[in-house]
C-alpha cells in the first residue's frame, strides 16, 4: 500500500509546490507594484515641491519689490495732493 500511494503523494507534492511558488511570485509582483506606486507618489510629491519652491521664490521676489512700489504710490499721492491744492 505504501508503494502504491507514493506516486500520488509525489504528484500532490509537485502540485502543492507549484502552487506555493506561484503564490510566492504573486506576492513578489504585488510588492513590486506597491513599491512602484510609492515611488510614483514620491515623484509626484517631488514635482509639487519644486513647483512650490519656485512659487515661494517668486513671492519673495515680489515681496522685496513691494516697499519701493508702495513708496512710489505715496509719492504720487503727495504729488497729486500738492497739485490739487496749488490749483485751488
Amino acid at each position: 500500500m505504501k508503494k502504491e500511494a507514493l506516486p500520488d503523494l509525489r504528484a500532490r507534492l509537485r502540485e502543492v509546490t507549484a502552487r506555493y511558488e506561484e503564490a510566492a511570485k504573486a506576492r513578489e509582483q504585488k510588492k513590486k507594484v506597491d513599491d512602484l506606486k510609492k515611488e510614483l507618489a514620491w515623484a509626484h510629491v517631488g514635482g509639487k515641491q519644486q513647483q512650490l519652491d519656485k512659487k515661494m521664490q517668486e513671492a519673495a521676489k515680489l515681496a522685496r519689490r513691494l516697499p519701493k512700489i508702495e513708496e512710489s504710490i505715496q509719492l504720487a499721492q503727495v504729488h497729486d495732493f500738492i497739485i490739487i491744492n496749488i490749483m485751488r
